[in-house]
């Protein structure tokens, strides 16, 4: 315990002490930060004026945090973030019988494998959520999910959207290196953004959930639609008999040397390798098929190139 932590305490246990005229008392006011109290235990001798620490109980009134469907891979990193500063109880597939009164309830549930249509997945995750906030009662809902813009808004004033960035299978790092978009209705997203910036990851506030449900699908369909066109030139140099890694690497990796000297960062070239007509893992293509779905036809057909990248995993609809 450090001297000025103490210093603080002997303060406080000294005047309220003399106050009361007893020899011994518990001041159980003391914010040690991150939403911890401490019930601290002193003797306290009035002739002398003087005061001795006794002991120091358990933290007291620790903010309550309910991962669901969190052991997956971003509840997991969720869990093991957020475990440093707060109390955090989990609840995967099985229901778990858990007190109410959590302060938020992060939910990690994959939208992709909840359904055949984006209605479809909407109405059950819709429904499994909702059952968890009446089971629950957190007072803030931060969807870590990726969901068609508009989704979470359909949960209520204290629902917020909140964006996971970062390299699979453990994101522990990654959640803490990148900056998190909470998107939402102010109280509730200034809320939901400070306890994130309490477990040391810096936020940035947007007004409306739609806005977070959008940008994180459409960074990855910008990659998606990279990695799709890299397929193609890379057909290119094999029709014509050149070496891919000369001819697009390290072209545009001096490409890239040139323009970071003269400061125009925005003309960069992303180095990739072409991806064999197949884009692995579950963030691209489903996100890139979230947002075809999320519009009607007539804006569909003015998307093509979302709509390739969409179709890049075959069959396979949770790739």
């Amino acid at each position: 315990m450090s001297k000025r932590k103490k210093k603080a305490k002997k303060s406080t246990a000294k005047a309220i002490a003399a106050a009361a005229g007893c020899g011994t008392i518990t001041a159980a006011t003391w914010d040690a930060g991150n939403d911890v109290r401490y019930n601290i235990s002193w003797t306290y001798d009035a002739p002398q004026m003087t005061a001795t620490y006794v002991n120091e109980s358990t933290a007291i009134n620790k903010a309550r945090h309910l991962v669901v469907c969190g052991k997956g891979e971003v509840g997991n990193a969720l869990i093991s973030l957020l475990s440093k500063t707060y109390d955090v109880e989990w609840n995967d597939l099985e229901p778990k019988d858990l007190k109410p009164g959590f302060d938020v309830a992060h939910i990690c549930l994959n939208y992709a494998y909840l359904g055949a249509t984006n209605q479809d997945r909407t109405d059950k995750f819709l429904s499994i959520v909702r059952g968890y906030m009446a089971d629950y009662a957190p007072k803030w809902v931060d969807v870590c999910s990726s969901v068609p813009p508009g989704v979470v808004e359909q949960l209520g004033p204290t629902a917020v959207h909140s964006t996971t960035r970062g390299l699979h299978p453990r994101l522990d790092e990654s959640i803490e290196t990148f900056r998190k978009f909470v998107s939402g209705p102010k109280e509730a997203a200034d809320a939901v953004a400070a306890s994130y910036e309490k477990a040391g990851v810096k936020c940035t506030v947007w007004p409306k959930a739609k806005m977070g449900e959008l940008a994180h699908p459409a960074s990855n369909a910008l990659l998606g639609a990279c990695l799709a066109v890299t397929d193609e030139i890379y057909e290119l140099c094999r029709w014509h008999g050149v070496d891919f890694s000369e001819v697009v690497l390290e072209y545009n990796r001096t490409s890239n040397e040139g323009y970071a000297k003269l400061g125009h960062f925005s003309k960069m070239r992303p180095l990739l390798y072409p991806p064999g007509g197949r884009i692995g893992g579950h963030c691209l293509v489903s996100g890139a098929r979230i947002l075809l779905d999320s519009v009607p036809e007539e804006v569909r057909k003015k998307l093509p190139i979302l709509a390739r990248v969409a179709g890049y995993a075959g069959e396979d609809r949770a790739s």
